[in-house]
């Protein structure tokens, strides 16, 4: 049985949408850590494959919020869907006309508009992981507050000893 050759082919499109989550959402975690805690050895994910695929998405998903600073206009999906359709329907015109001399181009073409397609997802759910972080990190600062109010009430914690909590366990000044 042939290996398969990229992380697409070893996982179905929600668990790489989770995989994608983890590695964007927790960029302090390590990869490794990502790999084990999804199980990929066990579906044929190589460490190797899997640290390059990890580097190029944070990459990726770098340079996009670099770019995003930036008000570079591009193409919307729907733009790029209508445009693939019409270069199918072209390459189904030439095809059916026995003309084989642009369906090259047209091939071309449709690929590279699928890749953009598939980049523009990508940076979609990117986008969507990253706020989605912001939002678990806001509220779990929230929750470390609250519990942190109680504790002070409860225990008798003098002010000192509550800045100390507040900077050495939760981070906040």
């Amino acid at each position: 049985m042939a290996r398969p050759e990229t992380i697409l082919d070893c996982l179905d499109d929600t668990t790489r949408k989770r995989v994608d989550e983890a590695l964007l959402s927790a960029r302090d975690e390590p990869v490794a850590d990502i790999y084990r805690r999804f199980g990929l050895a066990q579906r044929e994910v190589t460490e190797r494959g899997f640290y390059a695929y990890a580097k190029r998405l944070r990459e990726r998903f770098e340079k996009h919020s670099e770019d995003q600073s930036t008000d570079t206009p591009r193409l919307s999906r729907a733009h790029m869907t209508e445009s693939l359709v019409r270069l199918i329907g072209l390459l189904n015109k030439r095809a059916d006309a026995g003309d084989p001399d642009g369906l090259p181009g047209i091939a071309t073409g449709i690929r590279a508009l699928n890749d953009c397609m598939r980049l523009t997802l990508d940076e979609e759910a990117a986008r969507r992981a990253a706020e989605i972080h912001d939002e678990k990190m806001k509220e779990s600062r929230k929750a470390q507050e609250d519990a942190l109010v109680v504790t002070t009430e409860s225990a008798k914690l003098t002010l000192e000893q509550v800045r100390e909590i507040r900077l050495k366990v939760l981070g906040i000044a």
